[in-house]
């Protein structure tokens, strides 16, 4: 069953003490808010953000709204990510799929 959110994701994210941005936890609270999913399909990668994770996945119709925060946030450091064979929804939660 998708639960459906009928709100904003914004009301979590308050702005980075003195860089304008929203802050690592508050991006984090956000993309766990918005990682529910059925069926893989639901599933939406949305980058791969430094310190947030490598390989972040939403529900579709959250993503869009994520991303907007995504572009505020300045997370300061790089990745090197290992690669990954799509996405799952597994217990109700995307998961990216590791490479083998």
């Amino acid at each position: 069953m998708i639960v459906r959110r009928f709100f904003s994701l914004a009301w979590l994210v308050p702005v980075g003490a003195g860089c304008g941005g929203p802050s690592a936890s508050a991006v984090a609270e956000a993309i766990a808010a918005a990682n529910y999913c059925e069926v893989a399909e639901d599933c939406e990668f949305i980058g791969a953000v430094c310190p947030l994770g490598c390989s972040i996945y939403v529900n579709t119709a959250e993503a869009e709204e994520v991303l907007v925060l995504l572009d505020r946030f300045d997370g300061g450091c790089l990745y090197k990510c290992d690669p990954t064979n799509g996405v799952a929804c597994d217990d109700g939660v995307c998961r990216a799929v590791p490479a083998r």
